[in-house]
């Protein structure tokens, strides 16, 4: 996401960067604290394994995912959305900007101000919910965890933005969803064996 908003000049300032961060920070603790309460419903090695596999199956759909828009890519001419949330529901606006992440800019000012970041925030937390389940089913600490989600939220943004701004290479913003899903299923790799 950084990337795509260094690429296109679209400035997230700190203060907005840091609430993102916050706002993902604090829906991976709630969704690792659910998913510890799933866990402990189970055995320690059945939720292990339980959460480990969502891990590895979350890693594997997004590899997928990211294998087929790269073939859709090539056999299709690339649109541009620069079409702007829709009004109405919550969750219409914030899926809107999982698919889209240019259009939480929504006066197209080049600018993410804290209203547009509240609603980047959300669709990042909702993105980063079954991962959250799965890490608290596996048994790994919540509080680590959403502390170095929130320090990698802003370090990745800020520096995506600065490859972006920089380099204006779109090729890195396409690795970058392969790099999340094999990262996922080396993690899932790790519960299981270590």
């Amino acid at each position: 996401m950084g990337v795509v908003y260094g690429i296109r000049r679209v400035r997230v300032p700190f203060t907005s960067n840091l609430l993102i961060a916050l706002i993902t920070g604090a829906g991976t603790l709630v969704a690792m604290i659910a998913g510890r309460t799933i866990g402990h419903l189970m055995s320690l090695h059945i939720a292990n394994l339980f959460g480990s596999a969502i891990l590895i199956g979350l890693g594997g759909l997004i590899v997928f995912q990211e294998l087929q828009a790269v073939s859709e890519s090539e056999a299709l001419p690339r649109l541009e959305i620069n079409s702007a949330v829709p009004e109405g529901r919550l969750t219409n606006r914030v899926l809107t900007i999982l698919k889209n992440p240019l259009s939480a800019d929504r006066d197209f000012s080049r600018h993410i101000d804290l209203k547009e970041a509240l609603l980047l925030g959300l669709a990042l937390s909702l993105n980063n919910l079954v991962n959250g389940v799965a890490a608290g089913i596996a048994g790994m600490g919540p509080i680590l965890i959403t502390i170095l989600v929130v320090i990698f939220s802003v370090l990745t943004l800020w520096s995506g933005m600065s490859v972006g701004y920089r380099f204006g290479s779109r090729l890195l913003g396409n690795y970058a969803g392969m790099v999340s899903g094999l990262l996922l299923i080396f993690i899932g790799i790790y519960q299981i064996f270590l």
